[in-house]
C-alpha cells in the first residue's frame, strides 16, 4: 500500500480539475504519514514497555507482534527486529520510486538491507527456537540469492537466451522457499491438532 501511495506522490498532479485524482493524493499523503507515524509510535510503545515483554498479559494483548520472540533476555532485539522490518520496507519503497533509472542502487540497497537483516537475526537470535532463527536466516539468504538473480535480468547480460534459462533457476529458488515454508507449516499444523 505504502508502494502505491508513494508511487500515486510521485507523479502526482495537484492543479487538477478532477476531485478523484485530488481525494487521491490526499489519501496517499495520509498513507505515507500513518505508515511513517505507526514506525515511529511503535518504536515508543516497544521501548516504553521493554520490561513488560515477559508479562503474561502483555504477550495476549499484543499476540503475533511478539509471538515466538524470545523477550527474556533480549528485549532490545526485538525492537531492532521490528525497526528493520519496517526499514526495510520503507527503503524499498523509496528506492523503487526515487531510483527508477538507478537499477544497480536499488539492489545494491535491497542487497545491504538483507545483509543487516541476517546480521541482526545472527546477532540478537530474537526468536526464541534456534529453528526459528534458522529458518529467517533461510529467508533472509533466499532473498539475498534472489537479489544476485537480479543483476543477471539488467543489461549486465544481454543474451536473452541466458536470461531466460536464469529466469527458470530465479523461478526454482522462489519455488524451493515456498516449499520449504509449506512443509514446515504442515509439520506445525499436524503437530497442533494431534
Amino acid at each position: 500500500m505504502l508502494l502505491f501511495a508513494v508511487l500515486n506522490l510521485y507523479t502526482a498532479e495537484w492543479d487538477t480539475p478532477y476531485d478523484a485524482v485530488h481525494f487521491s493524493n490526499v489519501l496517499s499523503v495520509v498513507i505515507v504519514a500513518i505508515t511513517g507515524a505507526t514506525l515511529l509510535l511503535l518504536i515508543f510503545w516497544l521501548c516504553r514497555n521493554r520490561n513488560k515483554m515477559n508479562d503474561k498479559k502483555f504477550k495476549e494483548r499484543t499476540g503475533a507482534l511478539v509471538e515466538s520472540t524470545n523477550t527474556e533476555k533480549k528485549k532490545w532485539s526485538l525492537i531492532a527486529v521490528l525497526t528493520m522490518f519496517f526499514l526495510r520496507r520503507i527503503t524499498f519503497v523509496m528506492s523503487v520510486i526515487f531510483l527508477e533509472e538507478f537499477v544497480w542502487g536499488q539492489i545494491a540497497i535491497q542487497t545491504f538491507t538483507s545483509l543487516g537483516m541476517m546480521m541482526l537475526i545472527q546477532w540478537h537470535q530474537p526468536f526464541e527456537s534456534s529453528f526459528d532463527n534458522k529458518l529467517e536466516v533461510f529467508n533472509e539468504l533466499s532473498v539475498l540469492l534472489l537479489t544476485y538473480y537480479a543483476i543477471c535480468f539488467t543489461d549486465f547480460i544481454l543474451d536473452p537466451e541466458v536470461k531466460n534459462d536464469l529466469g527458470y533457476s530465479y523461478i526454482g529458488i522462489n519455488s524451493i522457499m515456498i516449499l520449504v515454508h509449506l512443509y514446515f507449516f504442515i509439520i506445525r499444523l499436524i503437530v497442533a491438532l494431534i
